[in-house]
């Protein structure tokens, strides 16, 4: 069927096409605007630093370790880090404690637990999967975190990828300063958290 002239088909194809417009207009200019707010934030919306401790477990602290090597190489002895390969191939589980303060006596923020796994036979460098469980009167809920740390690398920037609860959905960077080591079983790194995307 023929469209007349001054027909109401004709009256109608300039406005569903000026609809369609600012619609794919809107929508683009919304996708621009989230881009703005959630990844080109200057400043973060959370900012959480504390400290967590990680004592290996060897023969001498068999009632307060808090991490055991699970996994090793070949060549390697189970219950103590190996320096040969820089550790390489070795994977240990933890629960660690995190504090406020840089002593392992200070308050109690919540534990970390996960593991992580020495990835470089010419540096000593570890990959960590580790979930933060925050249980304070300010916090409560887990921040995801996971990435390379390289050890002998003064300050390590590693993701983070997620959360629950207070963090529901965060993302943001965790860096990470080595704090003290103690031989080869007790390292206390001071973890500094900043949140860019809190919902």
């Amino acid at each position: 069927m023929e469209a007349k002239r001054g027909s109401p088909l004709l009256l109608l194809l300039p406005l569903v096409s000026m609809t369609i417009i600012f619609f794919i207009h809107g929508c683009s200019a919304m996708g621009e605007e989230k881009m703005l707010v959630g990844h080109g934030r200057r400043k973060p919306c959370k900012t959480i630093v504390f400290y967590l401790h990680d004592l290996l477990y060897d023969e001498t602290n068999i009632k307060n370790f808090t991490s055991v090597i699970v996994a090793t190489p070949s060549w390697d002895v189970k219950n103590k880090l190996s320096l040969k390969f820089f550790g390489f191939g070795e994977m240990v589980v933890f629960n660690d404690p995190l504090t406020v303060g840089r002593s392992l006596g200070s308050r109690e923020l919540g534990r970390a637990e996960g593991f992580y796994f020495y990835d470089n036979k010419k540096i000593f460098s570890l990959w960590f999967g580790m979930t933060l469980t925050l249980n304070t009167t300010k916090y409560n809920g887990t921040i995801s975190l996971a990435g390379a740390n390289h050890l002998m690398e003064k300050t390590r920037d590693m993701p983070v990828i997620g959360g629950t609860g207070d963090f529901f959905m965060t993302r943001g960077i965790a860096t990470i300063i080595t704090d003290e080591v103690q031989n080869s079983n007790y390292f206390r790194i001071r973890v500094d958290v900043k949140l860019y995307e809190c919902y």
